[in-house]
């Protein structure tokens, strides 16, 4: 009933435009077709300054972006988690972990052979044409493009986000996985070298340098 009650108020509360952004959609998925689709009517707010705005971001996420709807468990309004993500991410162009949520979807649907309403790299086009100097954006990108084979289009979202933020230890860590990939295994070193140092957990690009000879077997 909570949840009820936080959707139709959302759904009702005046537009918020504090941004000069317009957060349209740009550009064209992987097939060439363009993206389009609602900007919403509520918002939109920048993630990075998600401080400003916590009871703006309460209100989205309360009634939308629930635990369930982040581990693509079942929806909050509806049966699919979709229509919730779409309408934080229209309120919320940059939430992080929402276009976390939306890549793993997309990418979980398109194994079985079927597609989402707005594809992930449509979402993510908007965000940083909506927040371009977002690191994290582009490094959550640059995850999905590597996901989706795209190395190339991966390697430059990750150069761009550690140009934003270079003291970024994941997106460190994540850019050495796709130069593993690449077997571009001297510069991914380079990166695992810059994680470990600042103990980052996860042992995946160590082990995949150990594998290829890369990394002393200590």
């Amino acid at each position: 009933m909570k949840n009820i009650f936080l959707s139709i108020l959302a759904a009702t509360l005046p537009t918020i435009l504090y941004a000069d952004t317009n957060p349209q959609f740009i550009g064209e998925d992987f097939s060439g077709r363009p993206c389009v689709g609602s900007i919403g009517s509520y918002g939109p707010f920048d993630y990075t300054k998600r401080v400003n705005y916590p009871k703006e971001l309460y209100l989205v996420e309360s009634a939308h972006f629930t635990t369930n709807v982040e581990t693509l468990v079942k929806g909050s309004t509806s049966s699919l988690p979709y229509g919730d993500l779409a309408y934080t991410l229209r309120a919320w162009p940059n939430h992080h972990r929402a276009l976390n949520s939306i890549s793993r979807y997309h990418l979980k649907f398109k194994r079985i052979g079927k597609s989402i309403p707005i594809s992930a790299e449509c979402w993510f086009q908007r965000a940083i044409n909506y927040s371009p100097n977002d690191a994290t954006t582009y490094m959550l990108y640059g995850m999905y493009l590597h996901n989706s084979k795209k190395l190339k289009q991966a390697d430059a979202n990750y150069q761009t986000a550690l140009r934003l933020d270079p003291d970024n230890i994941q997106s460190h860590y994540n850019y050495g996985l796709l130069l593993v990939a690449q077997k571009k295994f001297s510069e991914a070193k380079k990166h695992a070298e810059i994680a470990y140092a600042q103990s980052y957990p996860l042992q995946g690009l160590r082990n995949k340098l150990k594998a290829a000879g890369q990394w002393p077997n200590k």
